[in-house]
């Protein structure tokens, strides 16, 4: 089953000076070996895609991610999204939405881009987006919005905003391993984005952690993706670099060395001695 309803075709939004406008909701019942690859060309829009039931595989900074029950994905404009049902069905519901301040206003949110366990899918309130989101009144839009906005809400769950302290580095762990492929992403960021300060962050996952930092932490994870990458694969290096989030071949081949004790190369052909 693949329910879909759309705003108007050709309906000019900007003459409404809203920060962003709803344009399409969807209900998907998929059975096991469905996939889609949606191009960059095609997505332009911020799309929140809600795990109802099931298991499907789904794209992220070209990492590919299997989401469960409650699980929670967004991606942003001009971003390739891939999906592929794993289980006998899978369930799940989204919506998506443009405009000028689109990306800012869910990035204002600071949440992740994948939320595992966000909860129950709210469904009553993806019926009413369904029902509102075809007609073109101010009204209407302003209320729809709204109701896109609850489901926002809903990400966060139902508790205050004020995580308990290990949580930030429980966080920080499930970023770093869902994202590391994105070459942007840096404890930085990543404090930016929970609302740590990188002092505390420090304090508190050497706690988690064993007094391990969150910078080796996360160039660990991704030496470690690149010796699975090496030894598993025929990707080149360069390819193997950019895939793990860093790019630049040098720094590359400079960090992995000083953590693995070999070169990218010495280290794919000791697989045939191991």
């Amino acid at each position: 089953m693949e329910t879909y309803v759309s705003r108007p075709v050709g309906m000019n939004m900007s003459i409404l000076k809203l920060p962003f406008y709803p344009k399409s909701t969807g209900h998907y019942i998929i059975d096991k070996g469905w996939s889609t690859h949606e191009t960059k060309d095609f997505t332009q829009f911020v799309s929140i895609l809600w795990m109802n039931s099931g298991e499907m595989e789904s794209g992220l900074y070209g990492q590919n991610i299997i989401m469960h029950p409650g699980d929670v994905m967004i991606h942003y404009p001009g971003e390739e999204r891939t999906r592929k049902v794993l289980s006998v069905h899978a369930d799940f519901r989204w919506v998506t939405f443009d405009g000028p301040l689109a990306v800012a206003h869910i990035d204002a949110y600071g949440y992740d881009r994948y939320i595992r366990n966000a909860g129950k899918c709210p469904v009553d309130i993806f019926q009413q987006i369904a029902s509102h989101i075809s007609e073109s009144d101010p009204f209407t839009v302003r209320m729809t919005i709204s109701f896109i906005d609850q489901i926002i809400a809903h990400i966060g769950g139902k508790g205050d905003n004020l995580l308990p302290s290990g949580m930030y580095a429980k966080r920080f762990v499930e970023i770093v391993t869902t994202q590391f492929s994105d070459p942007a992403l840096n404890v930085n960021t990543i404090c930016d984005r929970i609302g740590c300060s990188r002092l505390s962050l420090t304090r508190l996952f050497k706690a988690y952690s064993g007094d391990r930092t969150p910078g080796a932490f996360l160039m660990d994870t991704r030496i470690a993706e690149a010796g699975t990458l090496l030894r598993g694969t025929d990707l080149s290096v360069h390819e193997v670099a950019r895939r793990c989030g860093i790019p630049n071949l040098n720094n590359f081949c400079r960090f992995f060395k000083r953590i693995s004790g070999m070169t990218p190369l010495e280290f794919r052909y000791k697989r045939g001695v191991d």
